[in-house]
């Protein structure tokens, strides 16, 4: 079945699917806290870094998804064979889950347009550290109030459904953009996808597909 086709079906079919992507399989995903707990020093700077940026919750407390299929048959020849996760050949896994399925959660878009404008429309070199905590509080306010920060399905159903479609291009902007350098080695810088802190730091997965990057 044709990239352009499965997505058509996956749109305008029931409900809302999310996609993530790893070199193992997991037939439950779990965040960092639940696998592999930070200890004291790396929590306190997880939190601290959350009330700077107004997340919903820690690093360690999320799992991060895109809102369709990832195109492998262009990823590798973006990043090449230097990056950790896109390199040309790697066989990974697509885990599959319905946003109707999941337990209750938080969540935080990343990368969206809104972001991605904000952020290169800001020039960095003049702000000092007052500047950066009135950037994030403008930042989250912002997501706040087009719901790109929230909970539950049909907030983050409403705010993603009109990113679903973007993946591809947004992809192919990468190398376009001013500070590639500082993106080619990064997973999914100025992609739109969602950072997702389920309660309890599990989500059951629906479907998962043995994939590749293409060479």
């Amino acid at each position: 079945m044709g990239r352009a086709f499965r997505m058509a079906l996956e749109r305008f079919s029931p409900g809302f699917k999310l996609y993530h992507y790893s070199a193992a399989k997991h037939s439950i995903l779990k965040t960092r806290e639940k696998t592999s707990p930070p200890d004291k020093e790396k929590l306190a700077k997880a939190k601290e870094d959350m009330e700077t940026h107004k997340d919903p919750g820690t690093y360690y407390q999320h799992i991060s998804f895109f809102f369709e299929p990832v195109p492998l048959d262009l990823v590798g020849k973006i990043f090449g064979k230097e990056h950790h996760f896109w390199f040309p050949g790697h066989d990974i896994y697509e885990h599959i889950v319905d946003l109707s399925s999941m337990p209750d959660f938080k969540y935080r878009i990343v990368e969206s347009p809104l972001a991605v404008k904000m952020f290169y429309d800001t020039d960095w070199g003049d702000l000092d550290d007052s500047d950066l905590l009135k950037y994030f509080r403008e930042l989250a306010d912002k997501q706040k109030a087009h719901g790109e920060i929230g909970s539950g399905p049909s907030e983050l159903k409403s705010a993603a459904s009109s990113m679903v479609g973007s993946v591809l291009e947004a992809f192919k902007e990468l190398p376009k953009r001013p500070n590639w350098e500082e993106l080619k080695s990064k997973y999914a810088a100025t992609v739109p996808h969602v950072m997702v802190y389920p309660k309890g730091g599990e989500i059951t997965v629906d479907e998962i597909k043995e994939v590749k990057v293409s060479p």
